[in-house]
């Protein structure tokens, strides 16, 4: 009960706006939403269709096109990994200079 108490605001505003968005010019109800707010609570897209492999709805996971989030790990991955390898080339060079040459 505490989830729904809490999203609760979320669930109204997201009814509302799918109502304006759909149901503006009708005169009389005509979808089973429009006497469901609490449908709307659990976070569906407006106009989604709730399948999950729509590539309308869900083409950038379908695709595998990453998201900004995903992006900045990847960089932030890449630039530590380079940071290794500069330490290690040059503690290795360091530690050539003290060797005597053969």
């Amino acid at each position: 009960m505490r989830r729904a108490t809490l999203e609760r605001a979320r669930a109204l505003r997201v009814w509302r706006a799918h109502n304006w968005l759909y149901h503006r010019w009708d005169d009389e109800p005509t979808c089973i939403c429009d006497k469901q707010p609490n449908r709307f609570r659990k976070g569906q897209k407006q106009g989604g269709c709730g399948k999950p492999r729509c590539y309308l709805c869900h083409g950038d996971k379908l695709l595998g096109i990453p998201t900004i989030k995903d992006r900045v790990a990847d960089e932030r991955f890449r630039s530590s990994v380079l940071d290794y390898w500069d330490d290690m080339v040059y503690i290795a060079v360091q530690h050539n200079q003290g060797d005597p040459p053969s």
